[in-house]
């Protein structure tokens, strides 16, 4: 398929027309990852302008287009066609289309993935308890209704993760946090990390 207005070709699936060799009908991230690691038997064919590297999934429920491309095949790239296909997948990600029906212009896609592109980023709520131990936090914790509370950043982290159960945690939002103070943020300082 090829995006509008930019002329990107991506690998397309559409959820509803079964496309693939083992009778799936749609773009599986997950598969596609676990299958990446396995050599082909016969190279591949030369890639078009990297667009072989993004992939588009149609979701049949709503009609939306979910933009996607994975970090270890963008690692095998040189910088010069990384930065190329950074561009190319941002063009596409952010590209707009007008209908005469619809006054204002509206995006492609409704979502671009980098699948494994964060692996390097530590769990943020535990690395800025352990390493910013006093900054302040502003949550309401669940057991007091419209009540706003600072506490530090440490203080935060360990209440998180005691009632994290299943996947999900049952203290109460982060609100805001300020990583340089207010002082810091009225003189524009920034965070060093």
């Amino acid at each position: 398929m090829y995006l509008p207005h930019d002329g990107i070709g991506c690998k397309y699936e559409n959820m509803s027309s079964p496309n693939d060799e083992n009778g799936s009908s749609n773009h599986d991230p997950l598969h596609h990852t676990l299958h990446a690691s396995r050599k082909p038997a016969v190279l591949a064919s030369p890639r078009r302008h990297l667009s072989d590297l993004l992939y588009v999934e149609h979701y049949e429920n709503g009609g939306g287009y979910a933009l996607h491309a994975y970090a270890n095949e963008i690692a095998r790239l040189t910088k010069d066609e990384t930065s190329l296909l950074a561009k190319k997948f941002f063009r596409s990600l952010f590209t707009e289309r007008e209908k005469k029906s619809i006054p204002v212009p509206f995006s492609y896609f409704c979502i671009g993935i980098v699948h494994g592109a964060a692996k390097h980023v530590p769990e943020l709520v535990h690395y800025i308890g352990n390493h910013h131990p006093n900054l302040i936090v502003s949550t309401s914790p669940l057991e007091t209704k419209n009540a706003t509370s600072t506490i530090t950043a440490k203080e935060f982290s360990e209440n998180v993760f005691r009632t994290y159960v299943n996947g999900c945690y049952r203290y109460g939002p982060m609100h805001a946090i300020s990583l340089v103070g207010t002082k810091g943020e009225e003189r524009g300082k920034f965070c060093d990390d």
